[in-house]
């Protein structure tokens, strides 16, 4: 326990002001699970001191776009500035990284938190409709694909990238086919 609350002391040091009260109240909830109040621990760590349902959505939507804002930003540094021999480093990386958004894209917990908000779709904010609109479509795309056949996609776009730059340069084509 002293170990995960240094752990989470730097978590909460690091977190930006405008997170600072979100992080805090899951690390009471995480630390000061108590056994006398009639809800569960699930429904404690889902929707931890007053975080409601909305707000568990945006969070982790945000969490899955920063992945994909990290991975265009890689893609772009990859295709600019990046030296050739770190692409198969960057593949690698790209990999993870796509993996890890699908990963969250398909999260059960997260569809859950679609269909209870859809539920009550008509009584949403307008913006906050159409945000779980379209996630919703996301996700049903997403849960078809398997998140392995994603990382090797992300990792061969990257590679090939590399391959494509060198067969454009030399006008060797067959060296892409």
């Amino acid at each position: 326990r002293v170990i995960l609350g240094f752990f989470w002391g730097f978590l909460l040091l690091r977190a930006s002001s405008k997170t600072r009260g979100h992080a805090e109240r899951i690390g009471y909830c995480i630390f000061n699970l108590c056994p006398d109040r009639n809800e569960s621990v699930h429904e404690r760590l889902r929707y931890p001191s007053g975080m409601s349902a909305e707000d568990d959505f945006l969070l982790r939507i945000r969490e899955y776009y920063r992945f994909n804002a990290i991975q265009s930003h890689l893609s772009w540094d990859q295709q600019t500035i990046m030296p050739a021999k770190g692409a198969s480093s960057r593949a690698d990386i790209l990999s993870w990284l796509a993996g890890e958004a699908h990963n969250r894209l398909i999260d059960p917990e997260l569809g859950i938190i679609v269909s209870e908000l859809e539920s009550r779709i008509d009584s949403l904010d307008p913006d906050l409709a159409c945000n779980v609109i379209r996630m919703r479509r996301e996700i049903e795309q997403a849960t078809l694909l398997p998140a392995e056949l994603i990382e090797n996609m992300a990792k061969l776009s990257s590679e090939s990238r590399v391959v494509w730059a060198q067969a454009r340069e030399e006008s060797d084509y067959s060296k892409f086919v």
